[in-house]
């Protein structure tokens, strides 16, 4: 018998065939005797199966709405179902199975077409006890899977070691309920003034203390992201290195878009968080000098450009608490093989892992093709001590098999005919530095050209 989604896509198969026949037709071929069988044909075949796909779903609904624990949730001591019984504790001897993000993803993906409380008790057994407990008690809507706060800081900290933003020092702070968390920030310190005492009396009038305050705003923005998967990962996902690739994949697809938007991203109308690119001032947006002439003028123009970030901070009385630079990988390159006159590398420090003295990371998403010329990049200094993550940290999945998704180089793919299956992630989070002044950055780079 056939499963929801074989009968999905077969549907998605007949819709094509019969609205390439309808196209002829209408380009003025007239369909031959075998064609318009072959669409009376089709017309009933998409029928039929549309009545067998929508008793099937109205099974499975019925199946998640009595569904109301599992057995795996009950072994490790879960109350029934409406009783004020606290759960008992996890027993001693349930497993502490690695890669909860890859056995999510696969139990997502190869459940796709049930409800996730269906699916629970069939999850837990092959993937895990944490993972059946996700599905059973997903309270997101239309059959998507939503991760309770818990475990979906598990998930987030798996984005520290790939985005460079967070591995940098950038603060991650937890939003209140509604979504919205004020930082307050002092834009003017403290007024005050010295004054002659005689006795335990004040001669002089102290000046009113009257400092200024403005007000940083995290809110709870949507990202979603789409992580294609192949299918054959997710059929071999009981072998733990798969399962550590879909999760590889996956937690390395969500770093990427998410250092994106939070270095260069636009705030579209308010929508989405603003990047480092917009946070900073517009006197903290510095023109880099062409590094042209001899070896050790070319050294000296380097370094003077980067000091002038570190300086814009510092001169903003930054404390530098986490000083970092962000760079494209085609600046990393340059500055490690640059040599002063007498060969010595400018910048050996780069070797472990700091430029003038502060961490740095190299990523593509800091570009390289910017400007007239196509062949401008950017560096950035911030001090990161001093930049908010706000998350809600709740990540709601949703699978779709037949969906078209554009790839990074924007070419139109589509996962059923690829193979695949796209999973969409959906986190609430925002960014924003507390002081703008502490993001500084050189633009038309054009060293390594």
């Amino acid at each position: 018998m056939a499963t929801i989604n074989e009968m999905r896509a077969r549907r998605v198969d007949i819709s094509q065939r019969v609205t390439a026949l309808a196209a002829m037709e209408a380009g003025g071929t007239d369909l031959s005797a075998e064609q318009m069988t072959e669409l009376d044909g089709l017309k009933a075949e998409f029928a039929d199966l549309s009545g067998k796909i929508e008793r099937a779903e109205a099974a499975e609904r019925m199946a998640a709405a009595t569904a109301t624990q599992v057995e795996t949730l009950k072994a490790q001591g879960a109350p029934p179902a409406g009783s004020d019984k606290p759960a008992a504790q996890p027993r001693a001897d349930v497993e502490n199975r690695p890669h909860m993000l890859g056995r999510l993803v696969a139990a997502i993906g190869n459940f796709k077409g049930m409800h996730p409380a269906a699916a629970a008790p069939f999850a837990a057994e092959q993937y895990g006890e944490d993972i059946g407990a996700v599905l059973a008690n997903s309270a997101a809507s239309g059959g998507n899977v939503l991760v309770p706060t818990n475990l979906g800081a598990e998930i987030i900290e798996l984005l520290t070691p790939l985005a460079v933003v967070r591995q940098l020092g950038a603060v991650a702070l937890p939003l209140p309920p509604g979504g919205n968390l004020t930082l307050g920030r002092n834009i003017e310190g403290v007024i005050g003034s010295y004054v002659t005492q005689v006795g335990d009396k004040d001669t002089d009038s102290i000046g009113v203390d009257s400092p200024k305050y403005d007000a940083v705003e995290l809110k709870a923005r949507t990202f979603a992201g789409l992580i294609p998967v192949n299918n054959d990962f997710l059929r071999n996902a009981q072998n733990q290195a798969m399962l550590a690739l879909i999760e590889g994949d996956t937690a390395r697809g969500l770093a990427s878009q998410e250092d994106a938007q939070f270095i260069r991203g636009a705030d579209n109308g308010g929508k989405a968080p603003k990047g480092l690119l917009n946070w900073a001032v517009a006197g903290n947006k510095i023109d880099a000098t062409a590094a042209t002439g001899t070896a050790a003028e070319i050294v000296q123009k380097v370094r003077l450009d980067l000091s002038k970030l570190i300086l814009a901070l510092e001169g903003a009385n930054s404390l530098l608490r986490k000083g970092g630079w962000i760079l494209a990988p085609r600046t990393k390159r340059f500055l490690m093989s640059i040599t002063d006159g007498n060969g010595n590398k400018a910048f050996p420090e780069m070797e472990q892992g700091t430029l003038m003295g502060f961490p740095y990371r190299a990523t593509t998403n800091v570009p390289v093709n910017l400007g007239v010329g196509t062949n401008e990049s950017e560096i950035y200094f911030v001090d990161f001590g001093d930049c908010y993550i706000g998350e809600d940290g709740a990540i709601e999945f949703a699978v779709a098999t037949e969906a078209s998704y554009k790839d990074a180089g924007g070419f139109t793919r589509h996962a059923f005919q690829e193979n695949q299956t796209l999973v969409r992630a959906i986190l609430r989070h925002d960014f924003a530095p507390r002081h703008v002044e502490n993001v500084a950055l050189l633009k038309k780079v054009t060293w390594g050209v």
